[in-house]
């Protein structure tokens, strides 16, 4: 099989420090149920990424177990997209970086460039020279399974897994400040169990908290500290809360996070994770549903792991919210694999993608989850309008 055309990923390059702002909102909780149930559908093409020197289409990410889509993330700039990925027939991790303009062709101006990407299904342009894969990065290494991927600022966080070796997972850590230049950084964790996905923040005392979900030895959260305010300075030792000391929790929900996004309140003092998974619930018949559903959690940090100086990591206390169920997705987005979350404005957003693309057309499907519009009798500018249309049937 003759591999696509990917850039190896380097920690030697020279690039400008990363953007560390957290994600933060007047009030995370209103934010994530006021997230819309239904999205709008988009289509990004790969063009001839996965064209082998003969001329012919490889099988790359169309079809089978560990040759997929796994997360999701928008870019700060809003305009780049990053899809995390992972295939066997080259055992290689991969993060696929779009560029998406169509959204932005008839916008009056910049601003709209960090807002909703709306759909470029309903009314077709010539997207497939506008809404197109830029670049291809691969990771080095032996650790060829991609997580569910997030960011602070630039930094993107990014598990890595390979369970045949003694370390099952790693956590690596991408300064993406400039899309076509991105820093791998040399500061790794190293971990025992597997690494769905990852994310991190920036608490008030300038230090990181990374949060790791996984199911390899029961459900749970790992969390670590970093040692100082550089990240380059490493993390302390895990301290995990496992899934059965989370308050709140249903005995018969148990999710099965495929992405992972903490955010703040405003002024930082209250820290959330939200996060995607696609369930497995039994009906009366003995048979399952598997709803996409998306989840809440309020993080309670010990005054220790807060303070200004010398803080150290107590264990958390994790409340979960109850859930809410999304629509099937068909094509357009499966949360059993491709999620993500981003903020603008003080607005949240959501996006699902598809597991595979699709081969015949080269492309992978995602759909924006924006906040509820509000009725409004009177708008003054085209530009501050959006119609939402929505069809099951794609």
């Amino acid at each position: 099989m003759v591999r696509y055309k990917g850039i190896t990923l380097s920690s030697n390059d020279s690039v400008p420090s990363p953007r560390t702002e957290p994600y933060q909102l007047s009030d995370p909780l209103a934010s994530f149920f006021d997230l819309n149930v239904y999205g709008q559908r988009n289509v990004l093409f790969f063009n001839k990424a996965f064209i082998d020197d003969n001329g012919n289409d490889t099988q790359h990410y169309t079809f089978r177990l560990n040759n997929h889509f796994q997360g999701v993330v928008r870019h700060m700039d809003g305009q780049h997209f990053i899809f995390s990925g992972s295939n066997t027939f080259d055992d290689t991790a991969c993060l696929f970086v779009f560029k998406l303009n169509s959204y932005l062709a008839n916008a009056a101006n910049d601003e709209f460039r960090q807002k909703f990407i709306r759909s470029n299904t309903i009314i077709p342009n010539d997207d497939e020279h506008m809404d197109n894969v830029e670049f291809i990065y691969n990771f080095p290494g032996p650790y060829w399974h991609a997580g569910g991927i997030s960011l602070l600022g630039d930094i993107l966080v990014c598990p890595l897994e390979n369970k045949d070796l003694h370390k099952r997972s790693k956590i690596c850590f991408i300064n993406f400040r400039n899309p076509s230049r991105p820093k791998l950084y040399k500061t790794e964790i190293y971990r025992d169990y597997a690494a769905g996905c990852a994310s991190m923040t920036k608490l008030k005392n300038k230090h990181f908290l990374l949060a790791v979900w996984t199911e390899d030895n029961g459900h749970k959260l790992d969390f670590y500290l970093s040692n100082s305010k550089n990240l380059s300075n490493g993390f302390s030792s895990e301290i995990t809360v496992p899934f059965e000391d989370f308050k709140n929790r249903h005995d018969n929900i148990k999710p099965r996070f495929q992405c992972i996004q903490m955010i703040q309140n405003n002024d930082g003092s209250k820290i959330y994770i939200i996060g995607t998974d696609k369930g497995r619930v039994p009906k009366h018949d003995g048979s399952y549903s598997f709803p996409n559903r998306r989840f809440i959690m309020y993080i309670d940090l010990d005054h220790a792991t807060k303070r200004t100086n010398d803080p150290i990591l107590i264990t958390p206390e994790v409340t979960i919210f109850p859930h809410w169920e999304m629509p099937n997705g068909g094509e357009s987005y499966n949360f059993n694999a491709v999620g993500g979350y981003y903020v603008h404005d003080n607005q949240l957003y959501m996006y699902g993608g598809s597991t595979f693309r699709v081969q015949s057309k080269s492309n992978i499907r995602i759909t924006e989850f924006a906040p509820s519009l509000k009725p409004t009798p009177k708008c003054d500018l085209l530009e501050d309008a959006i119609v939402e249309l929505y069809t099951e049937n794609e």
